[in-house]
């Protein structure tokens, strides 16, 4: 289960991108920042850094990083005018002291805790956005580096062995079992089996609290939905498809499952 390469993805990614002209503008973004991320040569990780799927001393070049945040702010406000007023105070905060604070605690805690206080609601969102794949040639390095090394079938968890994000995205797979469920770390890229009756969100299991609806042609994507703890996981069936793609694309492909997700009441488990 190791991941993608990342040039296996920006290849994968560009050869979609036509088929899809309805969010042709969103993959192209994600592209210009994935290569972005394929220009940084992170320094090797130390395995010794995982300890029982959280991180303890990641090896972070962290000029560079935010030298990576920078390219990815000015990118996606290139790209995205509309979001230029809600960029601003993010661009204006860069500095040292604000981005290594604000990355640790997104790297401990899974979201961003302290913000400039003059940006609009979905700042915090945005910035998650920027830090994940500011952060992102380091984490995937750890991940290469420590995979190998972890027992995934002893893990049973449904947060990232690795770097201890939350999925965003899963696979029904044909082995090693028919049905069986592998999910995909939205911050490093690792991925791992999980049982696909329990929400990897929240750990529910009570099948009136677990559910998923059928999404696409043929029964390719499915979106599971935890009434439990509010959350979901958009899902590709590998079972039924012909055309295997990286997870981590697929993630990119599925946008539209995330609006669809959000706009009927579903989102990130409450962390209160």
């Amino acid at each position: 289960m190791s991941p993608a390469s990342i040039e296996e993805i920006i290849a994968a990614l560009a050869s979609e991108t036509p088929h899809h002209p309805e969010i042709a503008a969103e993959l192209e973004l994600h592209l210009a920042l994935l290569q972005k991320v394929a220009q940084v040569s992170p320094a090797a990780q130390k395995v010794e850094a995982v300890k029982a799927g959280a991180l303890d001393n990641l090896n972070v070049d962290w000029t560079a990083a935010m030298e990576l945040a920078r390219a990815v702010l000015e990118e996606t406000a290139a790209r995205r005018p509309d979001l230029g007023e809600t960029l601003a105070p993010l661009q204006a905060a860069l500095n040292p002291q604000f981005f290594i604070t604000s990355a640790m605690n997104y790297l401990q805690w899974g979201y961003v805790r302290e913000l400039p206080s003059d940006g609009r609601e979905d700042l915090g969102a945005l910035w998650a956005f920027v830090l994940n794949y500011a952060l992102r040639p380091w984490l995937r390095a750890l991940a290469a580096a420590a995979l190998p090394t972890i027992e995934l079938e002893k893990w049973q968890q449904g947060k990232c062995p690795v770097c201890g994000g939350n999925p965003d995205f899963a696979a029904l797979v044909k082995e090693p079992a028919e049905g069986g469920r592998v999910l995909l770390c939205s911050r490093c890229d690792a991925e791992w089996p999980f049982p696909r009756t329990s929400c990897p969100l929240c750990g529910d299991s009570h099948p009136q609290k677990q559910g998923y609806h059928p999404v696409g042609e043929g029964g390719r994507y499915r979106l599971y939905v935890c009434e439990a703890c509010g959350g979901y996981v958009k899902t590709v069936d590998l079972r039924v498809v012909d055309n295997s793609l990286p997870l981590a694309v697929e993630r990119v492909l599925t946008l539209g499952l995330d609006v669809a997700a959000i706009q009927a009441g579903y989102g990130a488990p409450s962390r209160e």
